[in-house]
């Protein structure tokens, strides 16, 4: 029953299709009250599926983000007992990292202690946040991928 916000690919796209549904369909401005209610709640019900996870510009973030931190990826597969994983558009990488610190660090990853792991964010800076976020919060808010890594030719 997806019969408003069909045509919607991103948050963006789908807030402003909101706003233009509610000047065209809201009894204040001479449109009908029932078809106002049914577009409202299909927005709150897209709203709700996650089925945007992100605005615009995390979007055309996240696109470019395969290609900008390819080169890092390829640098840390190889490290031997670590799990690798990306999470909204950060690296996280946790398990057995302390012997490779110093190579960690020179790649630009930084440190969570509270996390226990190292991030790369494409920053020289920490961003901070007055909510103490676990990294399960952050898998859920953002969505992950696990990479798999090769373990192959240990590097540090």
């Amino acid at each position: 029953m997806n019969t408003y916000f069909t045509s919607a690919k991103t948050y963006d796209d789908a807030k402003a299709m909101f706003r233009k549904y509610c000047l065209e369909l809201h009894p204040d401005t001479g449109g009908n009250k029932e078809s106002f209610i049914a577009m409202y709640q299909e927005y709150e019900k897209l709203l709700k599926s996650g089925h945007f996870h992100c605005s615009k510009e995390e979007t055309e973030k996240e696109e470019t983000f395969t290609s900008y931190y390819s080169d890092i990826l390829g640098r840390v597969i190889t490290l031997a007992d670590i799990h690798i994983e990306i999470i909204g558009t950060w690296i996280w990488i946790s398990g057995n990292t302390f012997e490779k610190r110093e190579y960690l660090k020179g790649l630009g990853f930084m440190f969570s202690g509270s996390k226990k792991s190292w991030f790369f964010n494409g920053s020289n800076k920490k961003h901070r946040t007055f909510k103490n976020y676990s990294l399960n919060d952050l898998r859920n808010k953002w969505g992950f991928t696990n990479i798999d890594n090769k373990e192959t030719a240990a590097v540090a």
